[in-house]
């Protein structure tokens, strides 16, 4: 899922996200923040801004397990969030709803109250 990103969401956040091959992460959103992932067996972190370093990187991040190393073009499949992080579905469900449609990608958290549509540029 690395390279260049437009993303929409349903509570009306829009901009463009690069993923890059060294772990890093820019949007244009919010005065251009970045940060770091990593996937590690099946595991895929983006750890929050602060304590981007710790060594609990499963535990202050977002995280996502189950995740296969190579994503279909038509994958659509439900996995796991970390629990400490089941409040972004606003729901209290702690899954996240992956869709993959070509050059689309839709993330889904909890029962679908939050959402958000990328497009590869």
């Amino acid at each position: 899922m690395k390279g260049t990103w437009s993303y929409t969401s349903n509570q009306g956040h829009e901009g463009t996200l690069v993923v890059r091959d060294d772990g890093t992460w820019t949007t244009t959103q919010w005065g251009g923040i970045s940060g770091r992932w990593a996937y590690r067996d099946g595991v895929l972190a983006v750890p929050s801004l602060e304590g981007s370093e710790a060594a609990d990187w499963q535990q202050r991040a977002l995280t996502v397990r189950e995740i296969p190393e190579e994503i279909s073009p038509d994958l659509s499949q439900t996995f796991p969030l970390v629990p400490a992080w089941a409040e972004v579905g606003g729901d209290g469900d702690g899954d996240l709803n992956i869709r993959v449609k070509g050059k689309t990608v839709r993330l889904s958290f909890g029962s679908g109250q939050r959402s958000i549509t990328c497009t590869r540029a």
